[in-house]
């Protein structure tokens, strides 16, 4: 699947923009974990890994705890 052309993925881009503008300019603070989560799913031994049944895009109990839970709670830690 090609993200970068695909129509759904560039909605929901458009939507994931509005958003982040929406909460900066009422200065609301977020985590915007896929830019900072660094699973990157294009390596197969990443998405078996660390993914739900290898789908390279939901990640699995241990995905989550490698790659997400710590940017979350450090930035829970800064509010």
């Amino acid at each position: 699947l090609d993200w970068a052309s695909n129509s759904q993925s560039k909605t929901f881009m458009a939507y994931k923009e509005a958003q982040k503008k929406i909460l900066e300019k009422w200065g609301i603070p977020y985590l915007d974990i896929s830019e900072v989560g660094g699973m990157d799913t294009i390596f197969d031994a990443i998405a078996s890994a660390y993914t739900a049944n290898a789908d390279r895009y939901h990640p699995n109990q241990r995905g989550y705890e490698q790659f997400y839970v710590p940017h979350i709670i450090k930035f829970m830690e800064q509010l």
